[in-house]
C-alpha cells in the first residue's frame, strides 16, 4: 500500500478457506485502488488495480483465472472448441497452436511492425512446439505459411529445435 501523505492506525486480517482479507484503518488520508499493489513472492509486484485488460491464453474456463482478475474486460483466446467464452471479446479457433492464433491477431490489428527477431522467434516456438515441430495431425497450410512469414522476419527456427529437442545431459 502507498502510504505516502496516509497514515495507518490498525491493520487486521481474516483468514476464511482459501481466502485472505486484509483490513486498514486509516487516521489519515484514504487509500483507493491506485495505492495497493500485490506480490507473490519477493520482487515479483503484480498490480491488480492498473491494468485495463486481460488477455488470457488458453484458459477454456474463468475458474482458470484468479478472481482478482474477474473485474476487467477479458480477451478470451483460446485453441479449444470447448471454451466456455467467458470473456467479453472471444476469439476461439481450433488451430495447432495458441501462437498461431495470436499471429494472425497480431497481423489483423496492423501490427505487422511489431515481428522483429525476438517477436517471431516466440511465436514460431509456440508453433514448433504444439505442433511437434509440424509432426502433428492439427498443421494445415496456413500454419505453414505463417511459420514461413515468422523465419522470414527473423524466427530463428535452427536455434527453436535445438533448444527443444536437441540432446540433453542425462
Amino acid at each position: 500500500v502507498d502510504t505516502e501523505g496516509k497514515e495507518i492506525s490498525q491493520m487486521r486480517y481474516e483468514k476464511s478457506g482459501k481466502d485472505l482479507k486484509i483490513y486498514l484503518t486509516m487516521g489519515k488520508g484514504l487509500v483507493d485502488r491506485d495505492d495497493v499493489s500485490f506480490a507473490s513472492s519477493p520482487g515479483q509486484e503484480l498490480t491488480y488495480a492498473r491494468y485495463d485488460l486481460l488477455i488470457s491464453l488458453g484458459n477454456q474456463s474463468l475458474e482458470n483465472i484468479p478472481q482478482n482478475f474477474w473485474t476487467l474486460p477479458i480477451l478470451n483466446i483460446d485453441n479449444q472448441s470447448q471454451s466456455e467464452n467467458f470473456g467479453e471479446v472471444n476469439l476461439i479457433e481450433v488451430a495447432s497452436s495458441l501462437a498461431e492464433i495470436t499471429t494472425n491477431l497480431i497481423k489483423s490489428l496492423g501490427g505487422r511492425d511489431m515481428f522483429d527477431k525476438e517477436v517471431s522467434t516466440c511465436l514460431l516456438t509456440g508453433i514448433i512446439s504444439e505442433s511437434n515441430s509440424f509432426q502433428s495431425t492439427t498443421i494445415t497450410p496456413r500454419t505453414l505459411a505463417i511459420a514461413s512469414e515468422l523465419i522470414t522476419r527473423g524466427g530463428r527456427r535452427e536455434q527453436i529445435v535445438a533448444e527443444l529437442y536437441g540432446n540433453k545431459p542425462i
